[in-house]
């Protein structure tokens, strides 16, 4: 049986890679912000009060992270 091994170039993983890229960007760390938020009101709590704050805030959140990625994308242009 005959067994096969690459050869590791010994650079980050794909993963790492998207993540540092992600980790970089302070919009996309609000971003995230905003879906966990909306989705732990929306869809984990449902119901209440504080179902709705997170709800809102993350609504809230998701808007402002787009619209920094879009003013940097017109400042850019």
């Amino acid at each position: 049986m005959a067994t096969t091994q690459r050869e590791s170039d010994g650079g980050p993983g794909l993963f790492v890679t998207a993540f540092d890229a992600f980790r970089s960007s302070p919009s996309n760390i609000i971003l995230a912000m905003g879906v966990v938020l909306f989705v732990i009101g929306a869809l984990v709590l449902r119901v209440g009060v504080l179902a709705a704050i997170l709800g809102v805030w993350g609504c809230a959140l998701i808007l402002l992270a787009v619209s920094i990625r879009t003013a940097v994308w017109w400042i850019r242009r």
